[in-house]
């Protein structure tokens, strides 16, 4: 399988080949094409995409834009 990954400074996506070689993109747990490109780490538990943006409002020592 080929895949390509977007890690963008705002967004991130992933898409792959189809057995016809045309490019699909790869949804994410909420069924979006793309996911915001944020890590939110609180202890053990880390947190990606629009949650870690909801979880780091006031807290922005708990996130990292990648």
């Amino acid at each position: 399988m080929v895949l390509g990954i977007d890690l963008g400074t705002t967004y991130s996506a992933i898409s792959y080949l189809d057995n016809r070689g045309m490019p699909q993109i790869v949804l994410n747990r909420e069924k979006e094409p793309i996911t915001p490109s944020l890590v939110f780490v609180e202890g053990d538990s880390v947190t990606v995409g629009k949650h870690a943006r909801k979880k780091a409002l006031g807290l922005p020592e708990k996130y990292a834009d990648v």
